[in-house]
């Protein structure tokens, strides 16, 4: 995993043993604590698993976590291609889950599974996947219930990792921006008219 791991390690840790949750950095006890580490939802999370439950954390990151991540990343992409392509298309959905492991097959393999845990790995596959998808439902059909899941997608996606957040925000104006584009039809976003 890397350095990371050791991070995460120590501040999961130490909420989880410590009396009260308690965000001081754990190496020295100090105040200064950098901002992805003193607000994240996701080692939190793993904090309250590790409390509630006693399990050691490098199990719960290799046995508990992992294989969970690596599910929800194929969901999500599961869910953006039903975004992007309809739920009709089952041909390019299908498609586009099965070039999951084609990718993984082609690269270097390693990192996807050893780090997949970590809180940039959860945030890009999993929930940033979901936040496109979110933002596609809305613009196709802008209602109270997409807006809300949208809000609750950013909010989760910047709770883990405000970088990848960003990253997300940026291709929702991306999507926006087509959609204003395309200058949107009933049918979705993504048909342009021709002619």
């Amino acid at each position: 995993g890397g350095v990371d791991d050791w991070w995460d390690l120590a501040y999961v840790r130490a909420l989880a043993d410590r009396p009260s949750f308690d965000f001081r950095e754990p190496m020295f006890g100090s105040d200064r604590v950098h901002p992805r580490f003193s607000w994240s939802a996701w080692l939190l999370l793993q904090a309250l698993v590790r409390r509630s439950t006693g399990a050691e954390f490098v199990d719960l990151q290799s046995q508990v976590l992992a294989p969970i991540v690596c599910i929800g990343s194929v969901s999500a992409v599961l869910l953006l291609a039903r975004a992007v392509y309809g739920a009709a298309s089952r041909t390019p959905v299908i498609m586009a889950v099965l070039a999951v492991p084609a990718w993984i097959y082609a690269t270097d393999a390693l990192p996807y599974f050893t780090r997949l845990h970590q809180d940039k790995f959860v945030a890009a596959f999993v929930l940033m996947p979901v936040l496109l998808a979110t933002a596609l439902d809305y613009i196709a059909k802008p209602t109270v219930r997409h807006v809300m899941l949208v809000a609750l997608s950013a909010t989760a996606l910047c709770s883990v990792h405000a970088l990848v957040f960003g990253v997300g925000v940026l291709g929702v104006c991306s999507c926006s921006a087509a959609a204003l584009l395309a200058k949107r039809e009933r049918r979705g976003w993504y048909v342009i008219r021709r002619g």
